[in-house]
């Protein structure tokens, strides 16, 4: 079975176990480097969701991985709120797959 992991601090994650995804939790970038590794050589994983705030701490992790991997990778909110921080990622993400920004409005 294709399960969707949350990788994160364990306080700021531990909600998104109650939608059945599976957690992993980092508050480092060596943390998070090694427990995204992780799950991209998880052929179960289907989908690997960062906390938003970890990602504000360490922006380039997630972009490195995104370029290796072909595990779509989502930054998440979380209940603290947004910093706008994932959509921006997100908007990122729809135009690599698409080559149009449709959260933007436009090509850039």
């Amino acid at each position: 079975m294709y399960k969707a992991v949350v990788i994160g601090e364990r306080e700021k994650i531990l909600p998104f176990k109650m939608l059945g995804m599976g957690l992993e939790y980092a508050s480092s970038k060596e943390e998070l480097e090694r427990v995204m590794d992780k799950m991209a050589q998880d052929p179960a994983v289907s989908l690997i969701m960062v906390s938003e705030d970890i990602v504000a701490e360490q922006p380039d992790v997630v972009s490195t991985f995104r370029e290796r991997v072909r595990t779509p990778i989502v930054v998440l909110p979380t209940h603290l709120g947004s910093a706008g921080i994932s959509i921006k990622e997100t908007a990122k993400t729809v135009k690599k797959a698409i080559g149009v920004n449709i959260l933007e409005g436009g090509q850039g």
